[in-house]
């Protein structure tokens, strides 16, 4: 994330974070922000880009006297000049989510979100004369919040984002929705709560993603178990789906178009050209998590 240093030019400043920069042994250089005409000689570790928009209130972070760093509604849209937009609608979910990856550590590192997808529009919409605000604005459209992994991340991303832009266009779910259970529901589950990774309240439908944990995990698959079945008790129709049939296109099409039948929702005749828009939604994705998210070493 760039940072933003208020009076760049002062030499103490610089020198501070270029040696500090170089004991991080990053490999990379520390980007900053500074006003026009400022900070034009850029250092081995440190780099200084100029921006003389005006921007909104909110914009930055301030974590030391006279240093802040850019807010995630800026990042945002910063990075919406360099990303796909497949993999812009995958960093307002990162931003928005639960799911931090430690590679040290076997598992998902749970965390709390970051911003929600509310307050990126907002921001997005304030900041008129900043690049890439106007893509910004539409791929925070198709953003949903407290994704709790990078799969649940693609397999929503893939489910919700309109067909325009590749997806399956189901209409918005929410995430990691808590549902109160009734009591024999919650004589099932042993739990008077229940989480939905995604859930269509309005439609009574839910979609579970069984993930690789729960195959190798006896009392998490015992659990997950009977968390379906109390959701199922309470009259949710809820629909499995492994990490395979979202690798699969036929399959995941299939489950989209069940999904849309449940929720009433007639199927698209989805032309040619759908295909070749799902597909690069699909690369999208996966190019960002890929770069992103290594995978955790045993």
């Amino acid at each position: 994330m760039r940072a933003v240093i208020e009076d760049v030019q002062r030499p103490s400043l610089k020198r501070a974070l270029e040696e500090r920069w170089a004991r991080a042994a990053t490999g990379h250089p520390l980007h900053t922000l500074a006003q026009p005409k400022e900070g034009r000689h850029p250092t081995k570790h440190v780099r200084t880009h100029q921006l003389a928009a005006l921007l909104p209130r909110g914009a930055f972070l301030e974590i030391a006297p006279g240093v802040a760093v850019c807010s995630p509604e800026l990042a945002f849209i910063q990075m919406a000049e360099i990303l796909s937009f497949g993999g812009l609608i995958a960093l307002g979910y990162e931003l928005c989510g639960c799911y931090p990856l430690d590679t040290d550590q076997p598992s998902t590192l749970v965390r709390s979100p970051l911003t929600t997808p509310d307050r990126i529009a907002s921001f997005a919409n304030r900041a008129a004369r900043i690049k890439g605000v106007q893509r910004a604005r539409v791929a925070a459209r198709f953003v949903r919040a407290k994704s709790a992994s990078v799969k649940e991340t693609e397999m929503a991303a893939l489910l919700l984002t309109p067909a325009r832009w590749g997806g399956m266009g189901l209409p918005p779910a929410l995430a990691n929705e808590s549902v109160a259970l009734s009591k024999s529901a919650t004589r099932i589950g042993r739990s008077q709560r229940a989480v939905c990774d995604l859930l269509w309240p309005q439609f009574h439908v839910a979609v579970e993603y069984d993930g690789l944990a729960s195959h190798t995990q006896r009392h998490q698959q015992a659990h997950d178990s009977r968390r379906r079945d109390a959701l199922t008790a309470d009259g949710l129709d809820v629909i499995m789906v492994t990490s395979s049939q979202i690798d699969s296109i036929s399959e995941f099409i299939e489950i989209a178009n069940a999904i849309a039948r449940k929720a009433g929702r007639r199927i698209p005749d989805r032309p040619p050209s759908f295909h070749r828009r799902h597909l690069q939604l699909r690369h999208e994705l996966r190019v960002f998590h890929h770069t992103q998210f290594s995978p955790p070493r045993p």
